[in-house]
This record gives structure tokens, C-alpha cells and sequence, in this order.
């Protein structure tokens, strides 16, 4: 029996769990300014089990910070993040076989690829974990994976950012 789907799946298992239990320390990541957006950012996305909004600390940050630079490090880490939902998909391929609404989304991810992964990964909807999952059980190739995610992401949080500036300063 090949081991590596199973310590693929508890991996992000553990890693979710990890997650979650830093939730509590996001005000302390947000002191570091930058680099915490990053790590706030990344948090939020590698849980997949537990959603956690890192979209509502980049909104408050970008009160205090350029709203460019706050975009392309929450983005980095949102899309870093991603990869927990990634190598789900490439350890649990079997298990999305099994899924209706999963057969969905590999028609998405098998028709459009980066795309798809860049358009999903920009709206903010709890689905972009099963794009990541559908991408990594179909074996996308994993620099294109991350590099459409990223991208996506950080033009929402670039965008979410020049919204927060301008709702929190007036």
C-alpha cells in the first residue's frame, strides 16, 4: 500500500489543525506589519477545515499601510497557503472521484486550468479549496497552480485593501 496519500491527507490535517490554533495570535501577527499580512494571509489560507476570515485583518491593516504592498503579501501568502488544499487533492484522489459536486469543478480546473484556478482563487468564496483539491487530485502542475492562485489573490486583496483605505479613513 502506497503510504503517501496518507501522510499527504494528515499533513493538512495537521496543518489545518495548526491553523487553528493560531487564530487567537493574529493581532500579534498584525504588529509585524507586512510580513504579518503575510503570515495572517497564509493562516488563513492553508485551514480548510476551519475557515478563517484573513480577509477582515487585511481590510483593517490597510488603515496603516500601502495597499499595493499589504496586496501582494497577503496574495503571496494566500496563495503559499493554498497548497494545503493542493496536496489534499494529489493524496485523496480517489476520494474526489466519489464527490458529484467535485466532478464540477474538475470540469472547470480540466477545461480552463490556470484560469480557472486565478478566477477562483480572486472571488472570495469558500469554493477556491475545492478548486485546490480538484487541482492537485487531477496532478495540475504545481508552479502553475501557485502562481494562478497567487495572482488571484492578490488582486483581491490589493483591491480589498484600497477598499479598506478608503472606508476606514473617511
Amino acid at each position: 500500500m502506497d503510504k503517501k496519500p496518507i501522510l499527504s491527507i494528515g499533513l493538512v490535517i495537521l496543518i489545518s489543525i495548526i491553523a487553528f490554533l493560531l487564530i487567537e495570535y493574529l493581532p500579534f501577527f498584525e504588529s509585524f506589519g507586512y510580513m504579518g499580512a503575510f503570515v495572517i494571509s497564509l493562516i488563513g489560507s492553508a485551514t480548510i477545515i476551519f475557515p478563517i476570515p484573513s480577509w477582515a485583518v487585511v481590510f483593517i491593516m490597510s488603515k496603516s499601510y500601502n495597499p499595493i504592498i499589504l496586496g501582494i503579501m497577503a496574495g503571496l501568502g494566500g496563495g503559499i497557503g493554498e497548497l494545503t488544499g493542493y496536496y489534499l487533492g494529489k493524496g485523496g484522489t480517489h476520494l474526489l472521484n466519489k464527490e458529484k459536486k467535485a466532478k464540477q469543478y474538475s470540469e472547470y480546473v480540466n477545461k480552463y486550468g490556470c484560469l480557472a484556478v486565478f478566477v477562483f482563487s480572486f472571488l472570495p468564496n469558500p469554493v477556491f479549496d475545492i478548486i485546490g483539491i480538484t487541482a492537485g487530485a487531477m496532478h495540475m502542475n504545481i508552479w502553475k497552480f501557485l502562481i494562478a492562485a497567487i495572482l488571484g489573490k492578490t488582486f483581491r486583496f490589493i483591491l480589498l485593501a484600497y477598499l479598506g483605505m478608503y472606508v476606514l479613513n473617511y
